[in-house]
């Protein structure tokens, strides 16, 4: 079984408060800039090529890019570009993902929450962020099976989550346990 901690899953709707939007259309670039990098800190990065982030290797510039490696930082972020209604991308591995060269005009936030541990004899918790193969490996490590499915299949244990990652009969939605959701407030 999987225990995972740190993940936002799901389609986003997000519903837009129109007087927000109409104020931030009314702010320049330069203080959308100022207002993100005042409530996200010195991670916050600015035109941030998003090519090394894709299995791929293609795709423009993010406007706003922030990594975060907790789920206190993922909600902070979530709920900032919320509140700035800013349009925004959460990205994990990247693989299955193509970039626009023409970039991203949002934020994109990189989901780095990794980790891996036992629980138990028979669980593991991890990240969203974590490499998948990584979890495969440390399952091998621990004497654990049921995941020799996803050896080979890229991307993050919250990507594999979202899609159900799948192989041979097997997917990643028969052997979770536990989804712990993180929210904005």
């Amino acid at each position: 079984m999987i225990v995972c901690f740190g993940l936002i899953i799901g389609s986003f709707r997000i519903t837009l408060d129109w007087m927000k939007v109409a104020e931030r259309l009314t702010i320049s670039g330069h203080e959308l800039r100022a207002a993100l990098a005042a409530e996200l800190g010195p991670k916050l990065q600015f035109d941030r090529g998003l090519a090394e982030f894709t299995s791929f290797k293609t795709g423009g510039p993010a406007r706003y890019f922030m990594p975060v490696q907790t789920a206190e930082e993922l909600s902070r972020t979530v709920k900032t570009a919320q509140e700035l209604a800013l349009p925004f991308f959460i990205l994990g591995g990247g693989s299955n993902l193509l970039v626009s060269d023409d970039g991203y005009e949002g934020l994109v936030i990189k989901m780095d929450i990794g980790g891996l541990r036992r629980i138990g004899a028979t669980e593991i918790e991890a990240g969203a962020g974590e490499d998948l193969q990584a979890l495969v490996d440390f399952a091998t490590e621990h004497a654990l099976s049921g995941l020799e499915f996803a050896a080979g299949i890229w991307g993050t244990v919250g990507g594999a989550i979202y899609g159900n990652a799948g192989a041979f009969g097997s997917d990643v939605g028969s052997i979770v346990s536990l989804i712990t959701m993180v929210g904005t407030d």
